[in-house]
């Protein structure tokens, strides 16, 4: 069983802006069997350590969170987080991301968005967690390696403090909103599995934190359906 890119949310376009209020909100439409939602969240902190992701939600239940990973050389002005959900229920559902701001700044600035993906193993969904920063000087570009497999796919989150231009895989949500910060602008996107996959994005070189992750195909001939049963669909 290969896993299959299923559903985006709440588009394209990624949710969250400059000076947010908790939580932002959006709905993701989820279908198939064997699914996962992960949602990825870049922030961009102008006081630095003040603006806090604090929970996820889908449907109301809670998402796990994967890891963070700080802009530059630290988190204190900008990071990229990932959190997960095995066996998200089934239909348009409301993702909720909360946070706090202990120090709020109109310049700073919130982006994610949400990606579900069916064929999953549902014990062990990701793998082979991999994160990456850049400073200066030399700026560059983000860009992080993660091992994975054919069947699998690879699935990033970056924050980055300048504006960002466009993928070297497949952007599935993409959304710029400021530069005055190091996470002021963030996005998602995802590559077909091999031995080893490089996940890159195109921006004005500026200071950047990116988490890839490899998630992990169901076992063939079992599907997990969402009610939880197993059946056989093949040897």
């Amino acid at each position: 069983m290969d896993v299959i890119f299923d559903a985006v949310g709440p588009s394209s376009a990624g949710a969250g802006g400059a000076d947010p209020t908790s939580p932002v909100t959006w709905s993701h439409t989820c279908t198939g069997s064997n699914l996962v939602l992960f949602v990825g969240i870049s922030v961009g902190d102008r006081n630095g350590n003040q603006f806090t992701v604090t929970g996820v939600t889908y449907n109301g239940v809670a998402l796990t969170n994967i890891t963070s990973k700080g802009s530059g050389p630290d988190s204190t002005n900008g990071y990229a987080t990932l959190w997960y959900l095995v066996n998200p229920a089934t239909g348009a559902n409301t993702v909720s991301v909360s946070f706090t701001r202990s120090n709020p700044e109109i310049r700073d600035a919130i982006e994610c968005g949400s990606v579900s993906f069916s064929g999953v193993d549902q014990t062990t969904p990701y793998q082979n967690t991999a994160t990456a920063a850049g400073a200066g000087p030399p700026l560059s570009a983000p860009t992080v390696n993660v091992t994975s497999a054919t069947g699998n796919i690879v699935l990033d989150v970056v924050a980055n403090g300048s504006g960002i231009t466009s993928s070297g895989q497949t952007n599935r949500w993409l959304k710029n909103v400021n530069t005055n910060t190091a996470g002021g602008n963030g996005a998602q996107s995802t590559a077909a599995g091999a031995g080893s996959v490089t996940m890159s994005y195109v921006t004005t070189n500026d200071w950047w934190g990116i988490i890839g992750v490899d998630v992990k195909a169901a076992a063939a001939g079992l599907d997990f359906t969402h009610t939880g049963a197993i059946s056989a669909t093949g040897t």
